[in-house]
């Protein structure tokens, strides 16, 4: 499976299920160490998004898939580097075996490190930054300790960096986080949902409804379309979002005409119109 495929069929029974997980997906690396050794697990925080920054010359965007260890422990490496893109990844289950150590240091917190490395390169000033996140997961990278601690996916040692006593002294152990698989069942009508592997909303074709994963099941997400009068028509996805929008009055249609001096007349029914994106 892909990192993100989300629909699983089964092709023996051809059962769909919809994998979830609590808040976020926790994968590991793989790795190459020998069969007697007893692995430590290192969690490193991934963000896989774009980050928008407004400057003075206008607003710059950015693609960025980046990790952070989320210990804080001068042991191990400070990222992932490209092993996060390159490597397959797996799902941590409650059988995997060693020894997971649990993150100390926020995903809020990493998050801001992130936005302060994207604008590193940015010239001018920065009036403010945002990010929209296609991913945030947690990866376990693996590693042992001999005399040293040796990187688990290269057998290989790390270099030096004091007391190896403190890592002893991170909160760990057997992972108990687990994957949810919700039957791609309508909630509503009991009908087949349809989508494709990596769909993050199915579509139930015989009660009209779009279904969307929340913190443990299906919920039912609000949609409309806009008419057309040809044959054989492709509907492309959109979200529409209402946003909260500070220091000028964007509340209705009627707002957008006034600030975005658009060549339409303000009508009383525009005011009533909620303004979205």
């Amino acid at each position: 499976m892909e990192e993100t495929d989300r629909l699983l069929t089964c092709p023996f029974c051809r059962v769909k299920s919809y994998l979830m997980s609590h808040l976020f997906f926790r994968y590991m690396l793989p790795h190459r160490a020998p069969a007697d050794k007893q692995l430590i697990y290192v969690p490193y925080w991934r963000f896989r998004g774009m980050i928008f920054s407004s400057l003075s010359g206008g607003l710059e965007h950015k693609f960025m898939d980046t990790s952070q260890q989320a210990l804080q422990c001068p042991h191990f490496p400070l990222s992932l580097g490209l092993r996060s893109q390159a490597m397959k990844l797996h799902f941590v289950t409650p059988e995997t075996p060693g020894r997971f150590l649990k993150p100390r240091i926020p995903y809020s917190e990493v998050m801001e490190r992130f936005m302060k490395k994207s604008s590193a390169a940015l010239s001018g000033s920065i009036f403010t930054q945002a990010h929209i996140g296609e991913s945030v997961s947690l990866i376990f990278a693996p590693f042992y300790v001999e005399d040293q601690v040796f990187d688990a996916v290269l057998n290989q040692p790390l270099p030096s960096a004091g007391d190896l006593d403190e890592i002893e002294a991170f909160a760990g152990g057997r992972p108990n986080w687990k994957i949810h698989f919700e039957p791609t069942l309508c909630p509503g009508c009991g009908w087949d949902l349809e989508g494709v592997r990596d769909s993050l909303a199915l579509t139930c074709k015989n009660c009209n409804s779009v279904w969307y994963p929340g913190t443990r099941k299906l919920k039912q997400t609000r949609f409309a379309h806009l008419p057309g009068d040809f044959e054989n028509l492709v509907y492309l996805p959109f979200w529409r979002i209402r946003a909260r929008v500070a220091g000028i009055a964007l509340e209705s249609y009627a707002d957008l005409i006034r600030i975005a001096n658009l060549p339409k007349a303000v009508l009383p029914e525009f005011e009533q119109r909620p303004f979205r994106f």
